[in-house]
């Protein structure tokens, strides 16, 4: 079995495409220097220490909710707030909203 392989003269005179050439690597992020990271640690240390650590919700103190921090108490003794976002209208979160206003049923 032999094997033919046509050419036709019209496409010698084709220019040949050039090769195709691989992509560079992409380039990796530059890597902060120790000085670089020190000072974002201790700035970040600086923030906790100003701020302090967050309280889970439902253990807010009255001095530690935001303007627009939920007020549904918590506690018998011990009083905390709730702290969540909230609810557009109430000052209570949507959770503490449904528990705080109940519908009575009609007589």
């Amino acid at each position: 079995m032999t094997l033919t392989i046509y050419t036709f003269p019209a496409l010698a005179f084709l220019p040949r495409p050039e090769p195709v050439r691989p992509l560079p690597p992409p380039a990796k992020p530059a890597r902060p220097s120790n000085r670089e990271r020190r000072a974002a640690f201790r700035d970040h240390l600086f923030t906790v220490m100003r701020e302090g650590p967050k309280p889970q919700p439902g253990r807010f103190t009255l001095f530690d909710l935001a303007p627009d921090s939920c007020r549904f108490p918590n506690g018998d003794d011990d009083i905390r707030y709730c702290g969540r976002p909230q609810r557009k209208g109430s000052s209570y979160c949507a959770r503490c909203h449904a528990i705080a206003y109940v519908r009575s049923e009609p007589a």
